[in-house]
């Protein structure tokens, strides 16, 4: 297709564990489609943080796990990929069923063209993100109708063959703001993490006693809640995107 992308590759690296288990009862007083999970240094191979992600309520989950960029995600056996469940979740006990594990990559690309003469694309193939906001679905829902409306004028005889040139006129400043919002969102992570404690922390121990100053009615606990309100009030940021959302 020799379709001209511009963005960074590679900014970031997951493995998507996909599991069915009931956790009604952690979730009951909690309900979310979203659980950030911590780790530390000493405890996990990866970035020190996870996302469980439900799927459906509250029987089948996602479980997100990151890793830097450049560095190789480790083949997950069945096994491993239970272990990793149990252990991200404190539960060594629980018995999940595994459905999937498949490893992805983190991008900051979009297209500057959309179509190369009789082919055109859409989702993925033109614009690829970070999944922040969950703004993938839509945009390709989006391209897909801008696109099939245009094609269907012109087969129909109702529009010249030159309409179709406007997709890419439409569709790429969206995929590009997209891509750049949702990179831009990530990188309000770092700020959070660090008021939190996480990168600072090498093993459990380290990280329950920056929880417990955290929760100190101290003049040191005092600077970490306004450093955690101001990260926090950053991450809006993130999740004011209807305009967005609606493409």
């Amino acid at each position: 297709m020799n379709l001209p992308l511009e963005g960074a590759g590679e900014i970031g690296r997951s493995l998507n564990i996909l599991f069915d288990c009931d956790l009604t009862e952690y979730v009951a007083e909690r309900p979310g489609p979203l659980f950030y999970l911590v780790r530390t240094a000493e405890d996990d191979d990866g970035i020190g943080i996870g996302v469980l992600r439900c799927i459906k309520p509250w029987t089948r989950w996602l479980l997100i796990k990151g890793f830097a960029a450049g560095k190789e995600v480790p083949d997950l056996p069945i096994e491993r990929a239970i272990a990793t469940i149990r252990d991200y979740l404190g539960l060594p006990d629980l018995q999940p069923e595994v459905t999937g594990v498949d490893p992805w990559t983190m991008n900051s690309l979009y297209a500057t063209k959309c179509q190369n003469r009789r082919v055109f694309c859409i989702g993925d193939a033109v614009h690829r993100h970070v999944p922040l906001n969950g703004l993938g679905s839509n945009t390709a829902v989006q391209d897909a109708y801008n696109l099939s409306w245009k094609l269907a004028f012109v087969l129909k005889g109702l529009a010249e063959p030159h309409l179709l040139d406007t997709y890419t006129e439409e569709r790429m400043p969206v995929g590009k703001e997209v891509v750049e919002h949702a990179t831009g969102a990530l990188a309000l992570y770092p700020a959070l993490l660090e008021a939190i404690g996480i990168p600072a922390a090498s093993s459990s121990n380290e990280l329950a006693s920056m929880w417990a100053e955290i929760n100190a009615p101290s003049e040191a606990g005092k600077t970490r809640r306004a450093q955690i309100r101001s990260a926090v009030e950053n991450m809006v940021y993130e999740f004011q995107t209807r305009g967005l959302e609606l493409n």
